[in-house]
């Protein structure tokens, strides 16, 4: 059985590897909400990736892809205060807990 702490790791490899899967052709993504370009360093941060159908509520969805936005961290720490006030992410999590919530 997987340890929290194995399944903290695993997470975060697969936040990077999503990071490499959506950069562009010199190693940047930039923030779902506000299309800002995000420095290179924030591939290991894990305030740059957001759980559009919260992993605590939809385990069953904690790594795949279209349930992962990257996002700048000052647009992280919003959206878990208030959703309503990331106008880009508060439409796709009303879409996605359409479609699978």
């Amino acid at each position: 059985m997987e340890t929290k702490q194995e399944r903290t790791e695993r997470l975060h490899a697969y936040f990077r590897a999503l990071w490499d899967k959506r950069e562009d052709e010199e190693g940047y993504c930039y923030c779902f909400e506000t299309n800002n370009r995000l420095p290179l360093p924030y591939r290991c941060n894990t305030c740059c990736y957001h759980h559009i159908l919260p992993k605590s509520k939809y385990p069953e969805y904690e790594f795949e892809d279209w349930n992962i936005i990257i996002v700048h961290p000052d647009i992280h720490t919003k959206v878990e205060g208030d959703v309503d006030l990331c106008p880009k992410i508060a439409l796709l999590t009303k879409k996605l807990k359409e479609e699978y919530g």
